[in-house]
């Protein structure tokens, strides 16, 4: 499988924006817009704790890591896991040595998500991703993740099979696709933009009027 260099290397975060809207995505990453709204800042307050990348805690048979820096060259990504658990497990039963943690673990990513689960395989795809990053920088094999949701107070667990694992590397190649290219697609209004901090640029509404915002983001893909 092809690497991707240094100066290709985008977001891990991205893909989650990528699988739940292109456009939202596109104009994140390609053209570096962002809104706040209060989701945006809820979201914020719900990673500070799992973001600091100093804090370690053992607790219930459980180490657990919080801000951890990944990247994996075969998809291109680079980014930062909330936390990482460790579980206790002999190297007979399939342990794997972990950076910053002696003895033989069962290693996993727990992302938090502010709102509910949805019904898209954005999430999914994130912390896939996530675990691929993990397995490559460690030479380990991650066979689960959870997505911690706060709307529910619950967790819910992420198994990442062949399916889920190619259609990780599937959507990567396709967001390195549209960044090379400074693709911004077109906007399609539905129910989930009413949420989005991105909505008053991205005018979902008023694609149909003459120019529009697609319009002018064509003309900054262009450089006119």
């Amino acid at each position: 499988m092809t690497a991707y260099p240094e100066d290709e290397m985008l977001m891990l975060s991205g893909i989650q924006h990528f699988g739940f809207c292109r456009r939202q995505w596109a104009l994140i990453h390609v053209f570096r817009q962002w809104e706040e709204n209060s989701l945006t800042v809820e979201g914020r307050h719900l990673h500070r704790n799992a973001d600091d990348s100093f804090a370690r805690d053992f607790r219930d048979g459980v180490f657990r890591m919080r801000g951890v820096g990944v990247r994996s060259e075969r998809l291109g990504l680079y980014g930062v896991c909330d936390v990482v658990e460790l579980l206790p497990l002999s190297k007979g039963d399939g342990g794997s040595a972990f950076p910053g943690a002696d003895g033989f673990w069962d290693a996993y990513p727990v992302e938090y998500k502010r709102g509910a689960s949805k019904v898209s395989d954005c999430d999914l795809l994130q912390i896939c991703a996530q675990a691929i990053c993990l397995e490559e920088s460690n030479s380990i094999r991650i066979a689960r993740g959870y997505l911690y949701y706060g709307r529910s107070r619950r967790r819910m667990e992420v198994e990442f099979d062949a399916s889920l694992r190619r259609k990780t590397f599937d959507f990567a190649a396709q967001m390195h696709d549209a960044f090379a290219k400074r693709e911004c697609f077109r906007a399609e209004y539905s129910g989930k933009c009413a949420s989005c901090s991105l909505f008053e640029i991205c005018g979902p509404k008023c694609e149909t009027r003459q120019g529009g915002v697609s319009a002018y983001l064509e003309q900054l893909r262009d450089g006119r």
